[in-house]
């Protein structure tokens, strides 16, 4: 009987000592979450949102939006840089990738491609009518 109960009392023991260390963490958490409260409601009635902000007056400027696309008007002749005389401007390589990005985005449907592509299906169709079909 003593070799069972002793066992039992170091297990409750246990639990014992857990419980107690989840009510304290417990209330450590919950003074934790008051005081910030606290700073969040002094700062709410006072009106500052930080004090690195407050300190600094700023004119905020608004973003400058990105030019319409499509068509615009001339262009403004190109400066050029030092003494080289370029008749041509600069080569655009961005409007080559767009294109070439573009154009490997949508798949090719070329007749064989559409041919493959019913064959694949009456395939499935097949297999999809035998797996309904009663034997």
């Amino acid at each position: 009987m003593l070799v069972v109960l002793i066992p039992a009392i170091g297990i409750l023991l246990w639990f014992a000592l857990l419980v107690v260390a989840l009510v304290l963490l417990g209330i450590i958490w919950g003074v934790g979450g008051l005081l910030v409260g606290l700073v969040e409601l002094t700062h709410r009635i006072t009106g500052r949102k930080n004090a690195g902000r407050s300190k600094r007056n700023i004119a905020r400027v608004p973003p400058q939006r990105n030019a319409p696309r499509g068509l615009s008007g001339p262009k403004p002749p190109l400066k050029t840089a030092g003494n080289s005389q370029r008749s041509t401007p600069p080569a655009r390589v961005q409007a080559a990738v767009e294109t070439r990005v573009a154009s490997d985005i949508w798949p090719k449907w070329t007749p064989s491609r559409r041919r493959d592509v019913d064959r694949e299906l009456a395939l499935w169709q097949e297999q999809f009518d035998a797996l309904i079909s009663p034997k």
